[in-house]
């Protein structure tokens, strides 16, 4: 179980699941079958964990991964606003999971680095074999 409190130590919430810090109101939690879903700041489910994987909220969208492992990026509805269709990938600053403030994401297609924006249209064709940074603007 996982509490949440305030910056005075008060209990705010007690979950009855494994769930991580809250960004823009939401929190991931783990499901049955180690699926990934939302709570929101009440402790109410408010995406079923459906997905093999998901990020933060992050500018009004999180990534989420399919059960073929492919990172799409929903709303705070859990519909797909940009469709499963690029490559899961780690990295230790995290870039290519969340959009940044202008609005743009690194993802991977065919092991190949490209920009989208948060309409999904392709900024940069993924052809490159890295990317970095954390402000794209065109």
């Amino acid at each position: 179980n996982i509490c949440y409190i305030d910056k005075k130590g008060n209990l705010l919430l007690r979950t009855g699941m494994k769930s991580d810090s809250f960004s823009e109101g939401y929190a991931r939690y783990t499901g049955e079958g180690q699926l990934f879903g939302f709570i929101d700041i009440a402790g109410e489910i408010v995406i079923s964990a459906k997905y093999n994987y998901a990020g933060s909220f992050s500018n009004g969208l999180a990534f989420a991964c399919n059960e073929d492992g492919k990172v799409g990026y929903i709303n705070k509805s859990g519909e797909y606003v940009i469709q499963p269709k690029y490559e899961l990938f780690y990295s230790d600053k995290k870039v290519g999971f969340d959009f940044t403030d202008d609005g743009y994401v690194i993802v991977v297609e065919n092991k190949k680095c490209g920009v989208i924006d948060k309409k999904g249209n392709v900024i940069l064709e993924c052809k490159y074999d890295g990317l970095a940074g954390n402000s794209i603007s065109q």
